[in-house]
C-alpha cells in the first residue's frame, strides 16, 4: 500500500513527538504492505484509495508500539465507512 504521513491526520494532531509519529508511521507502513483486499466492508463494494485513514486509542486495537495505548486502525471509504485492519485481511 502506498500512504502518506498526512494521510493519518490523527497521529500528528496527538500528543506524539516526531520520533514516536515516526516510529508509528514505520509500524503502520508494515502492516499496510500486508493488506489482502482493497474493498470497503461497508457494502458498497467500493475500491479503497488510502487516501483517508484514522487512528486512535482503543482497547480492542492493535500494539502499534508498546509506548503507546492500542489504536483501532481503519480506512475511510467515500461511502464513509470505517473499513478495519482486520476486514482489510491483516492479522494480527
Amino acid at each position: 500500500m502506498d500512504f502518506k504521513n498526512d494521510n493519518f491526520q490523527d497521529l500528528y494532531s496527538k500528543q506524539y513527538d516526531d520520533k514516536t509519529a515516526c516510529r508509528i508511521m514505520a509500524v503502520l507502513d508494515d502492516l499496510f504492505k500486508e493488506v489482502k483486499t482493497t474493498k470497503c466492508a461497508g457494502g458498497c463494494g467500493r475500491e479503497l484509495n488510502f487516501d483517508h485513514c484514522r487512528l486512535y486509542d482503543h482497547e480492542g486495537g492493535w500494539g502499534i508500539i508498546g509506548s503507546i495505548p492500542k489504536q483501532w486502525v481503519s480506512v475511510v471509504c467515500e461511502c464513509g465507512y470505517h473499513t478495519s485492519l482486520d476486514k482489510l485481511g491483516v492479522s494480527r
